[in-house]
């Protein structure tokens, strides 16, 4: 049957006119296996939050305690990884240590000690009075030998009990011991963890990683720094791309002269570098903080992703007294790292921490830290700042000295490459005006389209760029495009005010005695 249909009409439905979102979270893990089904320099991507670590790369693999750590408190973020092989050949060895009892005990108690991190490893062995060091010692070796993700083994000789990293090479010599509670009778004599020596070996990272963009990057830093602060520097500023990131080092145990010395030559925005303070007391042996250094920067980067997460439930990590908004999102960006609980760490007993003036200097010296809250009862962030120190020239430059700073102008850079990107695909360019019906574009309209994105920013839902009508008269006297139809090149030049963050208050307070008399 012949159907008559008059006039033609079609109207084709197109997708809405929606603001294009920052990407997702991911971080990518770089550390040592130990057995597992993994290839050694192989990227291995998103790996799952079902314990796939342990399968991969080992248990008792440093890389797998670094995301078994990080997954307890994000199970968000995309996580993917590169294993390494430990160091071999020209005399590569693992860390040791000893645990020296003398005596015999003189009343029953409970023997307790640490190692490695007080919260996952620490070892209780119940002891009879009258009871040989030896006994002590065979009962702690069994303990030890019987936790399945610790990273060191155990044997006993006479009154020596010796502790041998899982891994060769350089981390195990960062590995803690605290002795927490001793038997009367007993003698204990600690030797830290010592004589680990080897490098190991890191793939060509562009050809790895190729086009993949990892907005955190946790480093162990006894691998080399340059190599991972090179890939990010070389990733901070690209055309046509976003792909920059910033890696989170475990540093060694060090003090605070040399962990300064360390990241001196570095002055990277793409590098945050948290070192703990190096203790050598007789009831501690390694740093002051008692956790596995690449574990602190674990747990520091699974903050910082959920953090920057749509949605995420981040009130654990908020603190303050007019806390309104208890989730995760771009706009967390500008949010102060300072005082951020962290409590899967535990507290640093005595007084083993950074002091005061260490903090500051450490700060000063493009290292961050962590410490106990002023209660004493939880591990908080310090200032984080990154190795950035100096422009180009040389001279101070405080443009990217806080991981919020790059935070932020990362944050508000990919917002408005997204969204231009989006606005202007086939797009005519004209130097003329705007022909209706023709998605067309000249000087004026992309300036206004800046002006909607510097407002968005700006507003309730971001607050990354400082709000208000002189903020808007700034950034618009300040917003220049030039159009070259010849070459179809649309040049603009900005400057976007970003919010900064409340790190001190000084006030004067006078005393007054009468109040009814103005001063």
């Amino acid at each position: 049957m012949s159907i008559v249909s008059k006039p033609d009409v079609t109207f084709n439905i197109v997708s809405a006119a929606q603001a294009v979102e920052n990407a997702p979270q991911k971080v990518l893990f770089i550390g040592q296996l130990n057995g597992g089904s993994a290839t050694a320099g192989n990227l291995v991507e998103d790996i799952g939050t079902n314990s796939e670590e342990n399968t991969l790369f080992g248990q008792r693999s440093m890389l797998a305690t670094m995301i078994r750590e990080f997954r307890k408190i994000n199970s968000k973020s995309r996580v993917d990884a590169i294993p390494l092989a430990d160091p071999t050949g020209g005399g590569a060895a693992a860390a040791t240590a000893t645990i020296t009892l003398t005596g015999s005990s003189t009343e029953a108690a409970n023997y307790k000690i640490a190692i490695q991190s007080e919260t996952l490893h620490t070892f209780t062995v119940g002891v009879s009075n009258g009871q040989s060091n030896t006994a002590v010692l065979t009962n702690l070796q069994t303990a030890i030998n019987a936790d399945d993700s610790i990273l060191c083994t155990a044997s006993v000789a006479s009154n020596v009990l010796t502790l041998t990293a899982t891994h060769t090479g350089t981390d195990g010599n960062d590995i803690k011991i605290r002795l927490i509670n001793g038997v009367a009778g007993i003698t204990t004599a600690l030797v830290g963890f010592t004589g680990g020596v080897g490098d190991v070996t890191i793939p060509d990272l562009p050809t790895t990683l190729g086009s993949t963009r990892y907005q955190t990057v946790v480093y162990p830093s006894v691998y080399t720094l340059s190599t991972i602060a090179t890939y990010l520097n070389n990733n901070f500023n690209l055309s046509n791309a976003i792909r920059d990131g910033v890696a989170i080092v475990s540093a060694s145990n060090d003090t605070t002269a040399n962990a300064i010395s360390a990241i001196s030559t570095i002055n990277s925005q793409s590098m945050v570098y948290i070192s703990d303070k190096k203790k050598n007391e007789s009831d501690l042996k390694g740093g002051a903080l008692l956790e596995y250094n690449p574990v602190i920067s674990s747990i520091f980067s699974a903050v910082r992703s959920l953090r920057l997460t749509d949605g995420a439930d981040i009130a654990s990590y908020l603190v303050g007294g007019n806390v309104t908004n208890t989730f995760g999102g771009t706009f967390r960006a500008a949010t102060p790292y300072h005082e951020t609980p962290l409590s899967n760490l535990p507290v640093i007993v005595k007084n083993y921490g950074w002091s005061s003036s260490e903090q500051d200097a450490l700060n000063e010296g493009g290292v961050s830290l962590m410490g106990n809250n002023s209660a004493l009862n939880r591990i908080v962030c310090g200032d984080i700042v990154t190795t950035y120190l100096t422009n180009g020239a040389g001279s101070p430059d405080t443009t990217f000295k806080y991981l919020n700073y790059v935070d932020t102008a990362s944050a508000i850079r990919e917002y408005f490459f997204n969204n231009n990107k989006e606005q202007y695909a086939q797009t005519v360019l004209t130097t003329g005006d705007i022909v209706p019906g023709i998605r067309m574009a000249n000087a004026e309209s992309i300036k206004s389209f800046q002006y909607g994105l510097f407002d968005t920013l700006s507003g309730r839902g971001y607050g990354l760029i400082q709000a208000g009508s002189q903020a808007f008269k700034f950034f618009k006297q300040n917003l220049d495009v030039q159009v070259n139809e010849s070459t179809g090149t649309a040049t603009l030049s900005m400057i976007t005010p970003i919010v900064s963050q409340l790190r001190a208050m000084n006030g004067t307070m006078q005393i007054g005695f009468d109040i009814n008399t103005n001063t």
